[in-house]
């Protein structure tokens, strides 16, 4: 057999998300009620945040129902993402949120009608310099205090004069990106933010005044949209059913209400065993069992993206019982305590994400037990293990 034939053989085996025993649910219902109860909350329209293969929520299942919602931007994190869309048919005026990262960005985004972030000089003039004489629409992108990506205030005039050489170069879309919306004490750097984009939309207008501007991300519709009023807001995490604003005094109770979970994520028990009292459990024995008790074992670990922070912390929802996490994540393995369950059985399903009953476990929660943010939760798992959207 040689190589080729070799890698053919084990395709299907090197697919990692196809062959993993995590499953992911995608609840697009819940998607679309997400979206327009934030439609329902802004006075702009809204470009869903689809990046990262939309949160690794499945980037065109999602984008299919958000289309048929009535979203008629969308903004992907690459210009490949982007591609994808155009590629499957979709029409809607789509952002490159990264912008062109190397020459083939610039042809592709070109070709495919791409808006490109553009943030410095050096990203226009390898536009300008790659497409020629071709008109492109582009997207500006400006630092307002994220001190990240962007042109800052003081350049803006530099810009407009070189612009104004390219003519074929049409910014479409002016953007800054919140940096601390969703703190309590993010309060009086949002305002510094949402003043000093004011200030530059003002200016920019008088050049290009029908140019479209964006600031508000999720955290921003949702607590400081009131204070300017933009073209486009781009929500992102509550689409997907995690409150940024939780445990915030900028909270509101009406949030958490409306939106619904989109991501659930399950493995199968594959054994059940009983831990005599004094015994321990998995690498370094890092558990002893106190008394005698049952524990389940699961088929989940740091490569499902269940991370080995999880550790002795966090629980799994079995049969709608909560189970602690038992000892040490291993790579395809958890165990947790299984004593609070009537019974238990190989190929139950033990639910990282969600699960029945009154007590699922929610993204928030994840994240606080691993010591991350929900965006994580939702890359890692729906990244790496294999998805259903329905």
């Amino acid at each position: 057999m040689n190589d080729n034939n070799v890698a053919e053989y084990f395709r299907p085996v090197l697919n990692a998300a196809a062959q993993s025993p995590a499953r992911v649910l995608v609840d697009l219902n819940a998607l679309e009620n997400n979206f327009r109860y934030l439609s329902n909350r802004s006075d702009m329209p809204l470009m869903p945040v689809i990046k990262a293969d939309a949160y690794g929520h499945g980037l065109l299942p999602c984008a299919k129902r958000l289309a048929a919602a009535g979203a008629e931007w969308f903004a992907v994190g690459t210009v490949a993402e982007g591609v994808l869309l155009r590629e499957s048919g979709f029409g809607q005026k789509t952002v490159s949120l990264l912008g062109c990262l190397c020459p083939e960005d610039i042809e592709l985004a070109a070709a495919h009608n791409i808006i490109p972030f553009v943030g410095s000089f050096e990203q226009l003039d390898a536009l300008t310099a790659r497409v020629g004489g071709q008109p492109v629409s582009i997207a500006l992108k400006f630092n307002t205090g994220m001190n990240r990506l962007g042109f800052s205030p003081d350049e803006l005039g530099e810009l407009i004069r070189r612009l104004s050489v390219y003519p074929k170069i049409t910014p479409v879309l002016a953007a800054s990106h919140l940096a601390s919306a969703d703190e309590d004490g993010g309060v009086e750097q949002t305002n510094a933010q949402i003043q000093t984009f004011e200030i530059i939309m003002r200016e920019l207008r008088r050049d290009y005044p029908e140019i479209g501007s964006s600031l508000y991300n999720t955290a921003g519709l949702l607590a400081h949209s009131h204070k300017l009023a933009t073209t486009l807001a781009r929500p992102g995490l509550a689409l997907y059913g995690s409150n940024p604003l939780g445990g915030t005094a900028l909270n509101q109770p009406e949030i958490d209400s409306a939106l619904r979970p989109v991501m659930q994520v399950w493995a199968p028990v594959v054994q059940k065993r009983l831990l005599r009292r004094g015994e321990k459990l998995s690498y370094g024995g890092a558990f002893t069992a106190p008394e005698d008790m049952q524990a389940a074992i699961v088929a989940v670990g740091y490569s499902q993206g269940f991370s080995r922070g999880l550790s002795g912390r966090g629980e799994l929802n079995i049969h709608g019982v909560r189970c602690p996490v038992l000892g040490r994540v291993c790579m395809q393995l958890v165990a947790v305590d299984a004593g609070g369950l009537e019974s238990v059985s190989e190929g139950d399903q033990a639910w990282i994400l969600g699960g029945p009953g009154n007590s699922p476990i929610r993204a928030e929660e994840l994240a606080a037990w691993w010591g991350t943010i929900p965006y994580e939760v939702f890359c890692l798992l729906g990244g790496v293990n294999s998805r259903e959207c329905r």
